[in-house]
């Protein structure tokens, strides 16, 4: 005989795991003391062009009329411009990630990436490949090849991060639903003080963006504002001078 359903609710918000009596683990862990590592994933042409990235996926490239290209430019590189001055100034180690093929044939990429990456046709040598001139990278920064969508899968970030100290990293880039939800759940994995800074990412709609925000402060991921991070590097440098 099937007895009743199960009258299972979910958390709310989120939490993970899933389990009745823990919602009060969806509740950020804050910025932390420690020492930060900056990581900007995939702030590249290929990924931010209209006729490249996103943006031609979303509105047949019309950057006017792109939630993405209008997020992106007046709010998302501005807040990059904050963190990489305060990182830097900081003494915090500065990631960048390209999601591109380091070779024509994008037979290094990910089997499930791929496809992506061949129809905006991102390598070493092209305009897609390249980090946009507003944030390029200066000296003692560290560029990685990303060959998937998280950085933890895909790239060498975990050896450099903990060779450097690092405990706690700041996340920034594109698109908040993929490339850097990902990341950000694989630093969670290996143990990191994970922090995203919402104004600082982007992806193709609002209700995507702020999803994928949930998703991350259900795994006591912090998420703010970019003026908050920046304040919070101030106060720990007065503290430690």
């Amino acid at each position: 005989m099937i007895g009743p359903p199960l009258d299972i609710q979910p958390a709310s918000p989120w939490c993970y795991p899933r389990v009745s009596g823990l919602a009060e683990s969806s509740k950020s862990r804050g910025l932390q003391p420690g020492r930060y590592a900056l990581l900007v994933i995939d702030m590249i042409y290929g990924c931010i062009e209209a006729h490249l990235g996103y943006i031609a996926q979303s509105t047949d490239g019309d950057p006017q009329t792109s939630y993405y290209a209008n997020r992106m430019d007046g709010t998302v590189i501005p807040a990059h411009k904050l963190l990489l001055s305060a990182a830097r100034a900081s003494g915090f180690p500065v990631i960048y990630t390209i999601l591109g093929s380091d070779f024509d044939d994008h037979l290094d990429i990910s089997p499930h990436v791929r496809p992506v990456i061949e129809y905006r046709g991102v390598h070493r040598g092209t305009h897609g490949f390249e980090i946009v001139e507003p944030l390029q990278p200066r000296e003692g920064d560290i560029v990685l090849t990303k060959l998937g969508s998280g950085a933890f899968g895909t790239t060498a970030i975990d050896e450099i991060l903990r060779g450097a100290g690092v405990q706690e990293v700041v996340i920034a880039g594109t698109v908040t639903n993929g490339c850097v939800l990902t990341t950000a759940l694989g630093a969670w994995d290996l143990g990191y003080g994970v922090t995203v800074a919402e104004d600082a990412c982007c992806t193709l709609g609002q209700r995507l963006h702020d999803q994928a925000l949930d998703v991350m402060r259900g795994c006591q991921i912090t998420v703010v504002g970019v003026k908050e991070v920046l304040s919070h590097w101030s106060a720990s440098s007065r503290e430690s001078a």
